[in-house]
């Protein structure tokens, strides 16, 4: 059980006050809130067996429900949420590296939105 002594703990901790990881943090959960929402709307609705893998010497080697597409947004807010915790209990010691993790997951993010932007056009042509 959280108390509340360890709340300030967290809220005291000084990486709160660097702003780039403040804005990031919150930047970062709303894109990902946002994406997560987005796949809900767009791929719930299909109903068909969708393209899942595709390789340039076979073509498209799996079809499965539209709804397995909504993974990418799990994965997307499982590194954020990771690489958030590896940075709060990395910036104490090193910032560069904790500054790096962030980064990770802002490339991770907007990977996983990329893909997820290309599949959606490749559903509907």
């Amino acid at each position: 059980m959280i108390k509340f002594s360890d709340l300030d703990k967290i809220k005291s901790n000084y990486i709160w006050h660097n702003k780039f990881i403040l804005y990031s943090f919150f930047i970062l959960l709303l894109i990902n809130i946002l994406y997560l929402f987005f796949n809900f709307w767009i791929y719930l609705g299909v109903e068909d067996f969708v393209p899942l893998s595709y390789n340039i010497y076979f073509g498209v080697t799996s079809f499965g429900s539209a709804s397995k597409l909504i993974y990418y947004s799990y994965y997307s807010l499982i590194i954020f949420v990771v690489n958030f915790i590896l940075a709060y209990i990395i910036y104490k010691k090193n910032r560069t590296l904790a500054y790096i993790i962030i980064f990770t997951s802002y490339f991770f993010t907007f990977f996983c939105i990329f893909f997820s932007v290309l599949i959606n056009l490749f559903i509907r042509s």
